[in-house]
């Protein structure tokens, strides 16, 4: 079946049956299988700085763009079998970016395979449905599949210099097919959580070289139990994570700088923090925080790409529906610096906006500005250079 009529079918029956249930349509198949069906769409008003004429000054850029428009299907067949697909219509096409099965033999152990996001972050594992800010920190990218780069205008577009170059990219964007066992349980009056995965990841060398992926998180007072997780609660949590995650994988793109390593190899090192804490009337303070390194074996054609970084980002939740939040990230590349101290590929970025949620996670409306600062001037005349890029973005949200 093509991706376009899955995706039609699924918008039909979308509309036949969307009134069922509250928490999307679940239609019954038999008393041990059903279906869910759900949606999500993210509409942004992006008003920003950009170099339209090349001549070294940045001009006012507004557009408009969905950067996120998905049908959800699940199926559940007894107790031990789910499913999932989800396709995305952001882009000209419509795509199908998620298709996996989940086989669960105890909440200590399930086989989850297929298309899936694997576990090489906090962030990666953070569901695009419970977002804090307009989107995810721009250093969540720099995970192998995600890109290896950062982005900025609110994770829009990719960050100049922050791209490893000569990196072909993943078939499967984003996502990669491969097999992933996770657990999670109840431990020590908090919750752990574990994730081990197998990957295709990029093949770029001569040889079958597979990604591994690795991510422990343990949770004090409440327990962040399933596979994916929210970057706030909005009250409804109590709880304090600490986490470690390890992706590896050789051989992920050529390398053209030095003889000795004709392929760059890839490591993505993170330990994150994540805090929720609410208060007796309903308010509630979100707070996460992440440390990364990407090691990319020191190969020359990547420098400006490998390095570390970090994020925090924090929140206020009030019971009325507002919360105001600010983002701060920074990354230092590896790159050589040049006379004047400068590095392609490092960066500081600064966000700060206000959400009211209309029905919790299900709906929102988020206004978000943003300054990026680039170490190194992305663009330059005789007269002026640029390395800050300013914008304020607005965007309406909601899913089931």
């Amino acid at each position: 079946m093509s991706r376009v009529m899955f995706t039609l079918l699924v918008s039909l029956a979308v509309v036949l049956f969307a009134g069922t249930a509250l928490a999307g349509a679940n239609i019954p198949i038999n008393d041990n299988a059903s279906l869910n069906l759900g949606y999500r769409v993210q509409a942004l008003l992006i008003n920003t700085d950009a170099n339209l004429d090349n001549e070294g000054g940045l001009d006012t850029y507004r557009y408009f763009k969905v950067r996120r428009g998905r049908l959800r299907l699940g199926a559940k067949v007894g107790d031990r079998m789910t499913a999932f697909l989800q396709t995305d219509a952001s882009n000209k096409d419509v795509q199908l970016i998620d298709a996996f099965i989940n086989f669960k033999v105890s909440p200590w152990l399930q086989f989850i395979m297929g298309r899936n996001m694997a576990p090489a972050s906090r962030q990666n594992l953070t569901s695009s449905g419970a977002l804090m800010a307009i989107d995810r920190p721009g250093l969540a990218y720099k995970s192998l599949t995600w890109g290896m780069r950062a982005l900025n205008r609110f994770s829009n577009t990719t960050a100049s210099g922050t791209a490893a170059g000569g990196v072909t990219g993943s078939p499967d964007a984003v996502r990669d097919n491969g097999l992933t066992i996770f657990g999670s349980n109840a431990l020590g009056g908090g919750g752990l959580k574990y994730y081990v995965g197998m990957y295709n990841g990029i093949q770029a060398g001569v040889d079958d070289k597979d990604r591994f992926t690795f991510r422990a998180q343990y949770n004090l007072w409440d327990a962040e139990a399933a596979y994916f997780q929210s970057s706030t609660y909005l009250g409804k949590k109590k709880t304090l994570a600490l986490g470690v995650s390890y992706d590896t994988q050789k051989e992920v793109a050529a390398n053209t700088f030095e003889v000795d390593k004709p392929y760059a190899d890839y490591t993505y090192t993170t330990v994150d923090v994540f805090l929720e804490l609410p208060s007796s009337n309903g308010n509630a303070l979100t707070v996460e925080a992440a440390w990364m390194n990407l090691d990319m074996n020191d190969t020359g054609d990547f420098m400006n790409t490998q390095g570390s970084g970090f994020y925090g980002q924090a929140g206020y939740y009030l019971n009325s529906g507002w919360q105001p939040w600010v983002c701060y990230e920074t990354f230092d590349s590896d790159a050589i610096a040049d006379a004047d101290g400068k590095k392609t590929g490092k960066f500081t970025q600064f966000r700060v906006g206000l959400t009211y949620f209309l029905e919790g996670q299900h709906a929102n409306i988020k206004l978000g500005y943003e300054s990026y600062k680039a170490d190194q001037p992305f663009a330059a005349s005789a007269t002026e250079t640029a390395d800050t890029i300013n914008t304020i973005t607005l965007g309406f949200y909601t899913t089931y």
